[in-house]
């Protein structure tokens, strides 16, 4: 089940890096606020992934 899960949040991942991409394009000067939602569902994700695979996020001591 484990990699179902893993399978589903990696696909989630490349839809999420794309939309990340193309609101960044218009306005590069802005830096990360392009990113909005999606630049933290990309952290979220990616909390997840490393959760499942036996790590452990270090994001501001939310995992402690």
């Amino acid at each position: 089940m484990a990699k179902g899960i893993m399978r589903m949040i990696k696909k989630a991942l490349v839809k999420v890096n794309r939309e990340m991409t193309v609101n960044a394009a218009p306005a590069p000067r802005e830096g990360l606020v392009g990113e909005g939602y999606a630049g933290g569902y990309h952290d979220a994700l990616c909390d997840v992934l490393l959760a499942l695979t036996g790590g452990k996020p270090d994001r501001r001591d939310y995992w402690e």
